[in-house]
């Protein structure tokens, strides 16, 4: 009678008890050789999906869901990105074949009516002058490696008739242009010039320590008052004699955590109080700054340019007119107005 063999004993004959026999021999580092060469023989013996990448990942398989779920996702960005780079392909080729067809069309245009020297000749027309020119210019910019996309919309001046109407009316109001900015350029001289004469000087008025304060008490102040974070960017005083808008009484107090000091150097201080440091900033003065980070003065007639154009752009020009006002009169507001008037409907 024939022997039945349960699957868990032919298992057992057939790939236990050999490796039971091979670990008496040689150990068991030769067991899990043996184990680890026949499980990836299955392994490879598998079809896989991708049999490029690896089989196990993070003891995920290709077939588990997750990783099946990646694998798809890292497939389609692989796709979006090649049609990606197909697309800006086509485009640059698009360019090329169009910078192509446009030398052509010079060749052509050269060879059939010449390129100078008579009426109807290539350069005779001032639109292929202009085409001549987009050209080389993008020419230079290939040969120098240069992005060249804010000049290829150019060449379309030179193709629309809309175009062409709408550029040569600029042109032909280009001379009228020149005598409006010859006015504006006038107007703001002659302002320059009075602001040099009345205010040359006034915008670097700045509160000195009056006394040798850092030498008697030995602290770390500022030579002249800087306002705090958050106040104006310049603290501009005039001097008592004039009649400006703000004079070194004005400098605010010194705070110290948050507080308001109200002591002087040489009282005896106590718990919660401070030394006003601040009011010995009481000797106005011509210092070595303008505001603005010297940009905005009057010492001379370039910077009084600078300064003029920016009050007749009307931006933060209101600024400029408290510094003078400060450091000069209250009236001189007056001259800042007729700026903004004078410029406004002459320019």
């Amino acid at each position: 009678m024939q022997e039945v063999v349960s699957p868990n004993r032919s298992v057992y004959h057939g790939f236990l008890y050999p490796f039971f026999l091979t670990s008496l021999r040689c150990g068991s580092g030769f067991i899990m050789h043996e184990i680890h060469e026949r499980c990836r023989g299955i392994i490879v013996e598998e079809q896989l999906p991708f049999p490029e990448v690896a089989p196990v990942c993070f003891r995920l398989k290709q077939t588990s869901r997750p990783r099946k779920w990646f694998l798809k996702i890292y497939a389609l960005y692989v796709l979006i990105f090649d049609m990606t780079l197909f697309f800006v392909l086509c485009i640059q080729i698009l360019g090329s074949l169009v910078f192509l067809y446009f030398i052509m069309e010079m060749l052509i245009k050269t060879i059939a009516l010449g390129f100078i020297g008579h009426k109807g000749s290539y350069l005779s027309s001032h639109w292929n002058k202009f085409d001549l020119f987009i050209i080389f210019a993008e020419l230079i910019s290939m040969c120098l490696y240069l992005s060249s996309h804010a000049i290829k919309p150019v060449r379309l001046i030179s193709r629309v008739p809309s175009m062409r109407i709408l550029v040569t009316i600029l042109l032909e109001t280009a001379p009228m242009l020149g005598n409006v900015l010859i006015l504006y350029a006038f107007v703001i001289h002659i302002f320059g010039v009075i602001g040099v004469q009345m205010w040359a000087g006034k915008l670097r008025n700045r509160c000195f320590l009056g006394d040798d304060i850092l030498t008697i008490y030995n602290v770390s102040l500022s030579p002249y008052f800087v306002p705090i974070f958050g106040g104006r960017s310049s603290f501009i005083c005039s001097p008592d004699e004039k009649g400006g808008g703000r004079f070194c009484r004005d400098v605010p107090p010194y705070q110290e955590h948050g507080k308001i000091c109200t002591l002087a150097a040489d009282e005896p201080i106590q718990a919660g109080q401070c030394v006003n440091w601040n009011m010995y900033y009481n000797v106005c003065r011509a210092g070595d700054h303008n505001p603005d980070l010297g940009v905005i003065n009057f010492d001379n007639i370039g910077y009084a340019w600078i300064t003029i154009f920016q009050v007749v752009t009307l931006e933060g020009w209101t600024n400029i007119m408290y510094y003078v006002m400060d450091s000069y009169s209250f009236w001189s507001f007056v001259f800042f107005i007729l700026v903004t008037i004078v410029s406004t409907h002459t320019c």
